[in-house]
């Protein structure tokens, strides 16, 4: 062996020695670290036909859809969507129609995820002549619009389309249906909408190819009025007397239905009443009473009864009397040392202020008392509609004199 290519071949030989061992060691460590396990992969795939010849068609399949299982790792395994794999039969060895042709599913998968199992490994597979058909586009309502809320006219454009597939399924073809949602529609609408070839039952039919596969779908909406109950609410002016207070409200019926254009019944809460006025109502009130119904909006009755209650004020009242004593024994004479009390009662505003001079009376009883000084709690005497709170002093002095 030349000198000259000892020197230089050696150190490339050995370099390429040491790339294998680094290489082989990196794999090892990865693999330790990152061991790879078999998976099942829980997601279907759809088989997809590929290289069908000219002038044939798919007309079924036993299983469109297989399982997978997968060696990878942990984290290539969790990171795994349908969208990494690809399904397939190939179709190109066949030349005419065939009757459940047993074809192998090749799967693909990520370049990190090999393929262990695929399940079922085979399907069988119906070619039939492939033939055109025109069909009409056909739009399904799905849900309802909102009360109030009509559909005047659905159009779609293109009114036709071609249908294009297995003779077998062609003959069943009746439409290609469109679907639209009415559910909350309010407005007019046009969208595009993605078709999908059905039969007599409105089934969908598949594979099959539409040209084209999308139509214009509009949609032409109106108002209708809409009928609705809502409650009655009391407008008022004034107050009522002094020491009286309005304690409730009643409206028969309580309330009333009304009906008009969607968007403004369905804003209105409540009606309003006219205007009661209160001015120096002492007693309960029974009137007929007209609603004050919004423009645009009518209604089954135009008045309604309202009854107001009302009610005197419950307060305290604070007076100053002056005790006197009956009873006092023949001979002596009373003298109060207290010259009044304060007494405060309890009862109706407007009965308070109607006492007449003397109605509230503080009264020591003198029997059998004898001459001297006496400490003594009266006796008030007051009308039956009247309580007392308090009474300050409880106690007054008496003195009992010749």
């Amino acid at each position: 062996m030349p000198a000259g290519w000892r020197r230089t071949g050696t150190p490339i030989a050995l370099a390429l020695v040491s790339l294998i061992a680094a290489t082989a060691l990196w794999v090892a460590v990865t693999d330790t670290e990152n061991p790879r396990n078999a998976y099942d992969y829980g997601g279907g795939l759809v088989v997809n036909a590929i290289n069908v010849p000219p002038g044939l068609a798919i007309a079924g399949m036993s299983d469109n859809v297989v399982f997978v299982r997968v060696s990878a790792t942990e984290q290539a395994f969790s990171e795994l969507t349908t969208a990494n794999f690809v399904a397939e039969v190939n179709m190109s060895g066949e030349r005419q129609p065939t009757s459940n042709k047993a074809v192998t599913v090749h799967v693909v998968g990520r370049n990190d995820v090999d393929i262990i199992e695929v399940s079922p490994s085979s399907v069988q597979v119906l070619l039939d002549e492939e033939v055109a058909k025109q069909v009409p586009v056909q739009v399904n309502r799905l849900g309802a619009t909102p009360q109030g809320v009509i559909v005047s006219s659905i159009e779609a454009n293109p009114t036709t389309v071609t249908v294009t597939g297995a003779a077998s399924l062609i003959e069943r073809v009746e439409s290609a249906a469109a679907d639209v949602n009415l559910t909350g529609l309010r407005v007019n609408q046009q969208q595009q909408y993605v078709l999908s070839a059905r039969d007599a039952s409105n089934v969908d039919l598949r594979p099959l190819q539409i040209e084209p596969n999308t139509a214009d779908v509009r949609v032409t909406v109106s108002q209708t009025g809409v009928t609705r109950a809502v409650p009655i609410a009391l407008q008022t002016r004034g107050h009522v007397a002094e020491g009286y207070n309005l304690t409730s409200w009643s409206a028969e019926p309580g309330t009333v239905t009304i009906e008009g254009p969607v968007d403004l019944v369905q804003a209105i809460t409540v009606i309003d009443t006219e205007e009661v006025d209160l001015g120096t109502l002492s007693t309960d009130l029974t009137r007929s009473v007209q609603l004050q119904l919004p423009t645009g909006v009518t209604a089954q009755r135009t008045t309604v009864n309202v009854t107001l209650t009302v009610q005197p004020t419950i307060g305290d009242w604070a007076i100053a009397v002056a005790p006197v004593a009956e009873n006092v024994p023949d001979g002596l004479q009373a003298v109060f040392q207290t010259t009044t009390v304060s007494v405060v009662i309890r009862g109706e505003l407007p009965t308070l202020e109607r006492l007449a001079p003397g109605a509230i009376r503080a009264v020591v009883d003198g029997t059998n008392l004898e001459e001297g000084v006496h400490l003594l709690k009266p006796e008030i005497k007051l009308p039956e509609e009247i309580t007392l709170v308090s009474l300050d002093p409880e106690e007054v002095v008496l003195v009992l004199q010749k």
